[in-house]
């Protein structure tokens, strides 16, 4: 893949991934292999995290997730309540699907909610590197790209149709994890890998026996929970 098609998938998982609605002159983004691309945009999302870091020190926790909060509209999160709701609430599949197309949220996902802000409050807290910060977003969206192309999709609407004839290359990993290497070191790593390999695995797996694959919100849902289980990782390991 070329530069240019890299920039211009990037641009478009931006697009997609965040608040802003990048436009190619007149025209959005078409969402052709825009998955190839979602480490790239995982990695951009990133930067401004390490930045905020970097600047602010022990205030920085709280701008952090003011700025993830922001820039995502918190559509990831809200996935994650909607699937809690769902998947735990006891029903069956069907059933399950309709509560989590709801808007309302129930006990299980306001938990879910209040626990995620409250761990990466506390992975914030805890880091030491900024690079962490640029690296587990990109990671975390890889994740969500691989989901979707090793899980069927079971929505019969839901945004992320668009991605359901991307290819997915692994290449868009390699930069990352080398630059891990290099700014993290071996054991972080390690660590970094096998945290998200076991999560995903466990996580994909317990969504295919739940519901026989996966909806736009469990997409969210996997990304934000690798996300915030790598930043514990690199906060227990500072």
């Amino acid at each position: 893949m070329d530069i240019t098609k890299i920039i211009t998938r990037t641009l478009a998982a931006l697009s997609f991934l965040t608040i802003a609605r990048i436009r190619k002159g007149k025209d959005t983004y078409i969402y052709d292999d825009t998955a190839d691309t979602f480490a790239y945009a995982g990695f951009v999302i990133g930067v401004p995290l390490a930045v905020i870091h970097l600047v602010f020190g022990k205030a920085s926790p709280v701008l952090m997730l003011i700025y993830m909060a922001v820039v995502t509209g918190l559509l990831h999160v809200d996935g994650l309540a909607d699937t809690f709701d769902g998947l735990f609430s006891g029903r069956g599949r069907e059933r399950s699907l309709e509560i989590m197309k709801d808007s309302r949220i129930g006990a299980m996902g306001a938990g879910a909610v209040v626990l995620y802000f409250t761990a990466n409050f506390q992975a914030f807290s805890m880091l030491n590197s900024s690079w962490v910060l640029a690296i587990v977003p990109a990671l975390s969206r890889y994740a969500m790209a691989k989901l979707m192309s090793d899980v069927p999709y079971i929505s019969k609407d839901g945004i992320a149709r668009v991605f359901l004839n991307n290819k997915l290359s692994h290449v868009q990993l390699v930069p990352f994890v080398l630059l891990a290497l290099i700014a993290l070191g071996v054991k972080m790593t390690l660590a970094f890998i096998i945290v998200a390999v076991v999560s995903y695995r466990l996580i994909s797996s317990w969504y295919v026996r739940r519901l026989g694959g996966i909806t736009g919100d469990m997409i969210g849902a996997l990304g934000v929970t690798i996300e915030t289980l790598l930043f514990l990782t690199a906060g227990w390991l500072s």
